[in-house]
């Protein structure tokens, strides 16, 4: 599910096949608005979908390698945060690494739920930063779902945030329907929660839920 703003912004997110039959998704928000950052967007989302699918890197080292491209490339001195994960599809593994970005929100299947904090810099800053790759694995039922900032930090008419709790108490709510489903339903609650507000930056949701 993706909301743009009424201003050119730059979230991106994105799935692939990776070689070895497990499957690649990145979920990302450049900093700033209007056409630099949609043009930085563009150049990042390149970068990252041509070096994930012609490296065997891990997902630490691919971030590292993202970053230094990035970096030397970076005209309009911006910056990406991302969250990048491997999913095996047959054994559930899910292989992530997390530069900067929101922590997604895992949600298990007996009903527990917490958010796998977030680390690492943002892409774009400095060159030869380390990153360091985490594992979890889902189990039939699981759920987990990264977004963007606009998700978190959509505004009502009285300037409360939606915020962190709120979206983990609608997945949670809504965690027996499907990936779709979720994310639609997370959608219709930050929109009811905003009144119908325009949004004020771009907001990005990606559910991923292992079947039962």
């Amino acid at each position: 599910s993706w909301q743009p703003a009424q201003e050119v912004a730059g979230d991106f997110y994105d799935f692939f096949n990776l070689p070895d039959g497990r499957i690649g998704f990145v979920v990302a928000d450049v900093c700033g608005k209007g056409i630099p950052a949609a043009l930085f967007m563009a150049l990042s989302r390149t970068i990252f979908r041509v070096l994930a699918m012609s490296s065997e890197d891990t997902p630490d080292q691919l971030l590292h390698e993202v970053n230094n491209q990035i970096r030397a490339d970076n005209r309009a001195n911006l910056f990406v945060t991302l969250f990048y994960g491997v999913l095996d599809p047959i054994s559930g593994e899910l292989h992530y690494c997390n530069g900067g970005h929101n922590p997604p929100v895992f949600v298990g299947n007996d009903g527990s739920y917490k958010m796998i904090e977030a680390g690492g810099t943002a892409l774009g800053i400095f060159a030869n930063v380390p990153y360091r790759a985490e594992k979890i694995t889902l189990q039939p039922g699981d759920v987990l779902v990264t977004y963007t900032d606009g998700v978190t930090e959509a505004i009502n008419r009285d300037e409360f945030e939606y915020g962190e709790e709120n979206l983990m108490e609608c997945i949670y709510r809504n965690r027996h329907y499907t990936a779709q489903e979720i994310s639609l339903a997370i959608a219709t609650d930050v929109y009811t929660f905003s009144h119908g507000l325009p949004p004020a930056d771009d907001a990005t949701i990606v559910v991923i839920k292992r079947s039962e």
